[in-house]
């Protein structure tokens, strides 16, 4: 089973529930008949970034062009991926330990073509109602948009 230690506790007992992102999810229900209980994707965080790709100003001054070129491939592939879930399922295999049979299994996240001033303002708000943060923050700031 992946990630043995989380389905070994929650199989003996030790804990009530565990938190599983995927592939790990759809394993625990397979082997354990574990059930979901919470969806960490429904609202309010439905349709949010969930992570991104982080590099520093440094970087992005020094190379720009390959800065502008990782983004356009980044949004190219996720526009696959969002239009066709037969390409993730296919791709997955290839550089993961996942089974072509677990691939076409596993709830599979959103991929937007694009990261939002306006979405990312919306995750903030929602971890400062969760005290996760402690100040407000300029997404604008930090979302790189490459000059053309």
């Amino acid at each position: 089973m992946p990630f043995p230690q989380m389905g070994s506790v929650l199989e003996r007992g030790q804990v009530d529930a565990v938190h599983a992102a995927e592939p790990f999810a759809t394993a625990l229900k397979r082997d354990l008949k574990a059930r979901t209980v919470v969806d960490g994707n429904a609202a309010p965080v439905a349709g949010l970034p969930l992570s991104g790709y982080v590099t520093t100003d440094t970087f992005i001054d020094k190379y720009p062009k390959t800065a502008a070129a990782f983004q356009r491939a980044i949004s190219a592939a996720q526009a696959v991926a969002a239009k066709d879930r037969g390409a993730v399922e296919k791709a997955l295999p290839g550089y993961t330990k996942i089974k072509p049979e677990e691939a076409a299994a596993i709830g599979l996240p959103d991929y937007p073509a694009t990261s939002s001033v306006a979405q990312l303002k919306r995750l903030i708000s929602l971890m400062r109602t969760q005290k996760l943060l402690t100040k407000d923050l300029d997404p604008a700031a930090v979302l790189y948009q490459p000059t053309r």
